[in-house]
């Protein structure tokens, strides 16, 4: 079966009470280097620009993270794992709030990847799970039929952690069927025990964080280096259901500029923009936040 059959397929069930608009007008002026806006119940691609560049994915990772975490039994969801100086990024030497010897539930931990983006988070559920999850995840990718995208660790820290932005899409369109990712990804924060402390973990974008998307199912963003500002999102505007992708713009605002031109684009609204939260301190400069749900 193609790649856009077998989305397709695993789309419809959730976008089945979505109709599909009419055709749409000038395409918008798009800042990001590489971006794909589809609909995402037809398949249809509505805007593309370097769709089939495979480039850096950074902390969108995450998504396929928490997929193959989440096909395993709920009971996992409640284990409690300890974060270990292995944890600790080594690459990129990115910042975390998660003190070696802090304990948390793998519930918690996938909050913390999929809303704060946090690399100890991410790095953890690896390590705890049962066999070699490198492996299970391009095993995934390769069950959706994405043959140009890699994986090399949890977090997204690694450049080799690569996609383009059509199969990137696909891979969003496959997380958004978990109801998990779905919820924590599209919170504008979420509120964990830290040292004996309510602790707010925010959310990473600042569409999010500032509800100007009001249809929301998923979003992701990510950042290093190598990949610039990311970002997946998936929610209604008009009366379509889209996956958008950004990859590799230059800025905070600027991804999140280019969110806004296709929300106008697509259901006429005007949204101030938000002020985009300071990223997390990076010695590498390598690190990036992600979003919490809502249903």
């Amino acid at each position: 079966m193609s790649l856009r059959l077998f989305a397709l397929a695993a789309s419809a069930a959730f976008f089945s009470m979505f109709t599909h608009a009419g055709s749409l007008k000038t395409l918008p002026n798009l800042a990001s280097p590489l971006a794909v806006v589809q609909d995402a119940k037809t398949g249809q691609v509505l805007f593309s620009k370097n769709a089939n560049n495979a480039v850096s994915m950074a902390s969108i990772t995450k998504l396929m993270t928490a997929m193959v975490i989440l096909d395993g039994p709920p009971s996992w969801l409640d284990l409690y794992v300890a974060i270990d100086t292995s944890d600790i990024d080594t690459l990129k030497h990115s910042s975390s709030r998660l003190p070696v010897g802090s304990v948390w539930t793998v519930r918690q931990l996938l909050q913390l990847a999929l809303i704060a983006s946090d690399n100890r988070a991410a790095h953890a559920l690896g390590r705890v799970y049962p066999g070699d999850i490198l492996r299970a995840m391009q095993k995934k990718a390769q069950s959706m039929g994405l043959t140009n995208t890699h994986f090399h660790d949890t977090s997204g820290l690694h450049p080799g952690n690569q996609t383009t932005p059509l199969e990137l899409a696909h891979l969003t369109s496959f997380a958004a069927q978990y109801a998990l990712i779905r919820d924590y990804s599209t919170r504008s924060e979420v509120v964990l025990p830290l040292n004996g402390k309510p602790t707010v973990f925010k959310n990473t974008n600042a569409i999010v964080r500032e509800s100007t998307w009001p249809t929301l199912w998923l979003s992701k963003t990510g950042f290093t280096n190598e990949a610039g500002r990311c970002v997946a999102m998936m929610g209604k505007l008009g009366e379509r259901a889209i996956t958008l992708v950004l990859m590799a713009s230059h800025s905070s605002a600027e991804r999140t500029r280019d969110i806004q031109k296709v929300q106008h684009w697509l259901d006429g609204s005007t949204y101030k923009l938000p002020t985009e939260s300071t990223p997390k301190k990076v010695v590498a400069k390598a690190k990036r936040k992600e979003s919490k749900p809502k249903l």
